[in-house]
């Protein structure tokens, strides 16, 4: 599969998941977007090492993770670092 429509498709489960509003399956998202097992196991491994997207605890319900949310706390992380960094040499 081309780098383009694995990533399209990936747009796709994570638009999904994002628009369905509650936990889901992956197997529920291999039905709706007719996406192989194998193949979705791959989009959501991706789309988990991301960041994009969690598991609930002790569940394989999938939900979207709040990526503004990770986006500030790294760049207040950023920011401390560089700013206590004098301090530190």
């Amino acid at each position: 599969m081309s780098t383009n429509k694995s990533f399209t498709k990936g747009l796709h489960v994570y638009k999904t998941i994002v628009n369905h509003g509650k936990p889901i399956l992956a197997k529920q998202l291999c039905e709706k977007l007719n996406i192989e097992k194998s193949t979705m196991s791959r989009l959501l491994k991706t789309l988990y090492e991301e960041g994009f997207i969690t598991y609930l605890e002790k569940s394989n319900e999938i939900i979207a993770t709040d990526i503004n949310s990770s986006t500030n706390n790294k760049t207040r992380i950023e920011l401390m670092v560089k700013k206590t960094k004098a301090l530190l040499e």
